[in-house]
């Protein structure tokens, strides 16, 4: 699927991540922010899980997590659609139910066959609920 995308940039993120992701496809998402400093999206849960108890939640945080930070490679090298996730380690504080979050990447160092990002899960209240780290090796750059 991927070889419909050339490059990727703000304009086409989203539907790049529904078309290629098949978990994020029905994901409620807004991009907030696709710069070289980051990505930032708004991730909307289902309204009727909102509030409740959800074994697959942190797994649907993780996947948000791996999409911004995925982002911020693209920011900076937006021909690298092949690049592999190498290494993802989250750490999760208050997981318990589900609720509205803010998911941010950074590039904390990057080479020319490799990055490292890190990414915060807020709630819309600012209340750190994960934090993760990535690893990248950048292909077709």
């Amino acid at each position: 699927m991927t070889g419909i995308y050339k490059t990727i940039s703000k304009r086409n993120f989203i539907s790049f991540c529904k078309d290629t992701i098949p978990s994020v496809k029905d994901f409620e998402v807004k991009l907030k922010k696709f710069e070289k400093s980051g990505v930032v999206i708004d991730y909307f849960p289902d309204k009727n899980q909102v509030g409740k108890k959800d074994r697959f939640w942190t797994q649907n945080l993780f996947t948000t997590a791996d999409m911004v930070s995925y982002g911020s490679i693209l920011c900076r090298y937006p021909n690298a659609i092949e690049s592999v996730t190498i290494n993802f380690t989250g750490n999760f504080f208050a997981v318990e139910k589900v609720c509205n979050v803010r998911v941010s990447s950074t590039i904390q160092e990057y080479e020319e066959k490799f990055a490292h990002s890190t990414v915060d899960v807020v709630t819309f209240s600012n209340h750190l609920i994960a934090k993760l780290t990535c690893n990248y090796l950048i292909i077709g750059k």
